[in-house]
């Protein structure tokens, strides 16, 4: 829904680090209230965790919401060969509103 997407700027996340590595979430170091985004395919989706990640036989495992309230359950397994759903600290797509330089977080 138009009414859930906002535009963050640029300059409210300086914190870009040396690399990738730096502003990477991994879902093991996730705490309740911690809110991180997902980047994928163009699209920033802004989350916040509402349990602590716990380990669980075969992997990692949290639950999550997003701007609207739903709430999802985030696993990567043990057996994932790559670092399984792409978490940042800080939205990682940016695009133009209004002729300035914006994060659109859905």
């Amino acid at each position: 829904m138009e009414g859930d997407i906002k535009f963050l700027k640029p300059k409210d996340f300086c914190n870009l680090g040396d690399d990738w590595k730096d502003i990477y979430v991994e879902i093991k170091n996730i705490k309740r209230g911690d809110v991180f985004f997902e980047c994928e395919r163009g699209n920033n989706y802004q989350l916040k965790a509402i349990t602590n990640s716990r380990r669980i036989s075969d992997g990692w495992y949290c639950v999550v919401e997003n701007t609207t309230g739903e709430r999802f359950e985030i696993f990567v397994s043990d057996m994932t060969c790559h670092p399984g759903p792409n978490l940042f600290k800080e939205p990682r797509f940016i695009t133009k509103q209004n002729k300035e330089v914006v994060y659109l977080v859905n």
